[in-house]
């Protein structure tokens, strides 16, 4: 009997210890502020693309070389942003982001035109800009 009264006990100890872990894992006051991080997703009346990952994740970090080709590649007719989530932590929520990468192409006056998750190349991206009515490749040609 004296066995039976101590498990709740026990069982009582371990919820609040895990309790205390869970809500000790909260944001530091040196982190920054969502305010000071917020970015201007879209810009100049433009098309954008905007990627959304982390600089720790490393298909994220394969993507930064495929961006920066789509925005020499489409030139001054795209938008490309990238939004690093451990900076932004609003901005998957915001987004609903499920995984990262995830790339969204955004129209003008910031509509979501169409969503990719995980890596994808510039001339896939550029392909599906092409799809979505946006000829961004006359664009780079002329350049």
């Amino acid at each position: 009997m004296m066995e039976a009264k101590q498990i709740p006990f026990k069982l009582l100890c371990i919820c609040g210890i895990m309790m205390i872990a869970v809500l000790s894992c909260g944001r530091t006051s040196e982190e920054p502020a969502v305010s000071d991080t917020v970015i201007n997703e879209v810009k100049d009346g433009l098309p954008t693309l905007l990627d959304l990952g982390s600089t720790s994740c490393v298909p994220c970090q394969m993507m930064e070389g495929e961006l920066e080709r789509l925005d020499e590649m489409a030139g001054d007719c795209l938008v490309v942003t990238f939004i690093d989530i451990n900076l932004d932590r609003d901005a998957a929520s915001r987004h609903g982001i499920r995984v990262i990468p995830t790339q969204l192409f955004l129209a003008p006056d910031g509509t979501e035109l169409y969503r990719h998750e995980g890596y994808i190349s510039a001339e896939q991206m550029l392909s599906q800009w092409i799809a979505l009515g946006y000829d961004l490749n006359e664009a780079a040609e002329v350049r």
